[in-house]
């Protein structure tokens, strides 16, 4: 351990930290870390890029910066050892499974289970239409390619086929649905603005264009 200031060589970390106390008045110990050892990438957090905590001249700073992150990342490192994964997956499943029986014959299960109900009541009312659909959506939760996938064989192989066979009171049936629709969604302040002379006009137009009485 030899210190970058004067170059004096000491046994272990602990003198060092000593000798910098001592000697070197003029400078903290996390001071002569931040300039002689600490590294680019130290002080953010290697989960969330947010600023760790300095802990002492041996260890630097901390990898993360709070206890949600520090648990994030022992998982991350988890996964790299699959039977160590396994087995801390499952002393997590046998925990909470004591857990739950525990609450159960206390009662609060059911206490807890109608709090958790009625937050995410309270917390789907307070969603736009657009944060449902890509929240609820289930063609959101599929990665880039698996929805491309999707779309290729659901529409441009099935419903294509579909609207080239199909009949012109199905068309006008489908046409008033979406109307419908249209006309509810603007009772909730959702962009389509149409009003019941508007739907009247294209109800007309569309009988018209399809010949049908």
């Amino acid at each position: 351990m030899i210190c970058k200031i004067c170059h004096k060589k000491n046994d272990n970390i602990r003198k060092l930290s000593k000798h910098i106390r001592d000697y070197h008045k003029d400078i903290t110990i996390k001071e002569y870390y931040d300039v002689y050892i600490k590294t680019k990438t130290e002080g953010q957090c290697v989960i969330c890029a947010n600023a760790t905590k300095y802990s002492n001249l041996g260890s630097g700073y901390s990898k993360t910066c709070s206890t949600s992150c520090s648990a994030k990342l022992f998982r991350f490192n988890l996964k790299s050892n699959e039977e160590r994964y396994d087995k801390f997956k499952q002393k997590i499943s046998d925990n909470m499974i004591k857990e739950w029986k525990k609450r159960e014959k206390t009662g609060k299960k059911d206490e807890i289970i109608e709090k958790a109900k009625k937050t995410k009541k309270e917390t789907i009312e307070n969603m736009s239409y657009e944060e449902k659909i890509q929240k609820f959506g289930w063609i959101n939760k599929l990665s880039e390619s698996e929805k491309q996938k999707f779309i290729q064989k659901n529409y441009w192989e099935t419903l294509y086929k579909y609207w080239q066979e199909i009949t012109d009171e199905q068309f006008m049936k489908i046409t008033k649905k979406r109307l419908n629709t249209m006309s509810e969604r603007q009772k909730s302040d959702y962009v389509y603005l149409i009003t019941e002379k508007d739907k009247e006009i294209i109800d007309n137009k569309l009988k018209e264009l399809l010949n049908i009485k």
